[in-house]
């Protein structure tokens, strides 16, 4: 996912699962599953970089 950067480990580009989020921000897989954003909020998986 070039270009994008997962907004709660900083790392760019995101390598992977990319997780966007409804409020606007993108999670990598790993932050994704840490739990630590806000769970009640939805997000879309996205598998292959656009």
């Amino acid at each position: 996912h070039a270009n994008i950067q997962c907004n709660l480990c900083f790392i760019k580009p995101i390598i992977g699962i990319r997780y966007q989020c409804n409020c606007g921000i993108n999670l990598c897989e790993k932050c994704e599953f840490t739990g630590l954003h806000n769970q009640s909020h939805h997000r879309t998986k996205i598998i292959d970089p656009i």
